[in-house]
């Protein structure tokens, strides 16, 4: 009885452990690809007075733009690479066409342990 707590409070903590890593990521790359484009709006609102009509300035605030944008094409690669649920599932529906055989021997090795 003791060994199964243990076993499921140490199941439970790096779980927990991975999710914050998965958190971690996002964020952290929510912060690298909208940096720029905060910082150049701040930019302009200290400098309204005063409109920057340099190549340098433009090209500046195109790439925040796509970087900024690029942040949602990301998150789904960075999902497949944190969580091996996630890629599991995924993988499974780009297999949606495969031998029923080889579905089923892809399911049959996953294992779910549920905790209450």
């Amino acid at each position: 009885m003791v060994n199964m707590t243990f076993f499921l409070l140490s199941f439970q903590i790096k779980s927990r452990q991975r999710v914050a890593k998965t958190v971690l990521v996002f964020v952290g790359l929510f912060a690298v690809c909208w940096l720029p484009s905060h910082v150049l709006y701040l930019y302009r609102s200290y400098h309204y007075d005063k409109v920057d009509t340099s190549l340098g300035h433009f090209i500046a605030s195109v790439l925040a733009r796509i970087l900024a944008f690029t942040n949602s094409c990301v998150n789904p690669f960075a999902l497949y690479l944190m969580s091996n649920s996630f890629r599991k599932h995924f993988n499974r529906q780009l297999l949606c066409c495969a031998p029923p055989e080889k579905l089923h021997r892809q399911s049959s090795r996953s294992t779910n342990i549920t905790t209450v």
